[in-house]
């Protein structure tokens, strides 16, 4: 789908890509309606029409078409950078026919960008034409090795590392910081607060600015567990109520927190912060489902993939530690015995 564009007459229009006729001419179908959403709207009805033939197709036209038909279901932050995957991922690929292409140029399109990609973005940019094969050529056998994954560091952000963030924070980021660590709050659930989401005792939290199409804007939560009203101190409660910065955009807050965080030499991004309120809410000793509630995550599985690593019982690992101690002092009693008798 082209871009949507508003005509003169204040509606809007655009052209979808409908398959190609006998002689593998591309057909486009051109749609206009009084708004964005009908739009997207007749698209999707538009789209579900079969094209007389997958082959003609170009890996492009492939991608193109497998995202106009997920426009309606997908984040405008994951269509957008869809929409940028069709020239970024595999330059190699994008004008081959389906009917031309095979496996080994799919493998050497992967090994092309694994020299300049991480594992896992390797991983994320072949899932995606991997869908789009199995949608338009179902008949290829897909069979490529992908790189392998790397652990990623492991990291929590420490009291002394949040304390030295906020005693530096200015007006702007101070209270986002708060936010994330002591409420477990995304920086995309900060900039789309209003005062009014600020009540005596939490936050609620019931949506997110993220960047779409068309810049950015406000969205639902992705599940019902994005909805959520984290306590709150009442020291926090009457920072956040004077702050006025409500609706700041996710890019200005993003990049005041990377300065504070280099002035600061704290080495951690926004979103560790939720790491930091995992662990302290885990340190409190909340039971699982209180964290899941609080913190907005999805299952249980979920929790302790992300944050599994700043969940072992410490008493636990003081047993541990204490294995050698206990051996040593079991020798000594039998020495002591031994010398006696």
């Amino acid at each position: 789908m082209a871009k949507i564009v508003k005509t003169k007459s204040g509606k809007y229009h655009t052209k979808v890509f409908c398959g190609f006729d006998a002689r593998g001419k591309k057909i486009e179908k051109s749609i206009t309606a009084p708004t964005i959403k009908e739009v997207k709207r007749l698209v999707a009805l538009a789209t579900i029409e079969e094209p007389r033939t997958y082959n003609n197709l170009t890996v492009r036209e492939a991608y193109e078409r497998y995202i106009d038909s997920k426009a309606n279901t997908l984040s405008p932050k994951t269509l957008k950078e869809y929409r940028a995957a069709v020239e970024r991922d595999f330059p190699l690929l994008l004008d081959l026919r389906l009917s031309r292409l095979r496996n080994e140029m799919i493998q050497t399109a992967v090994n092309e960008i694994t020299a300049t990609c991480s594992p896992k973005t390797v991983r994320n940019k072949y899932y995606l034409l991997e869908s789009v094969l199995k949608a338009y050529a179902p008949d290829l056998s897909l069979s490529v090795r992908l790189p392998q994954k790397i652990k990623p560091e492991e990291y929590v952000p420490t009291y002394t590392d949040v304390r030295r963030l906020l005693d530096a924070a200015n007006e702007k980021t101070r209270v986002p910081i708060l936010l994330a660590a002591f409420a477990g709050l995304r920086l995309s659930e900060v900039c789309a607060l209003t005062p009014n989401d600020i009540t005596d005792v939490c936050v609620i939290v019931n949506k997110a600015k993220v960047d779409g199409e068309y810049g950015f804007e406000i969205k639902q939560p992705k599940t019902n567990k994005g909805y959520r009203n984290p306590p709150l101190s009442p020291d926090i409660v009457k920072e956040c109520r004077a702050w006025e910065y409500f609706g700041i955009s996710p890019n200005t807050l993003s990049n005041n927190f990377r300065r504070l965080r280099d002035q600061v030499g704290v080495p951690i991004h926004f979103h560790l912060l939720r790491h930091f309120y995992a662990a302290s809410l885990i340190d409190k000793g909340l039971d699982m489902m209180t964290i899941m509630t609080y913190g907005g995550w999805e299952s249980i599985e979920m929790v302790t993939k992300i944050y599994g690593y700043v969940m072992r019982d410490r008493q636990k690992d003081s047993r541990v530690v204490s294995i050698y101690s206990d051996f040593k002092q079991n020798q000594k009693q039998k020495k002591k015995t031994s010398v006696v008798s």
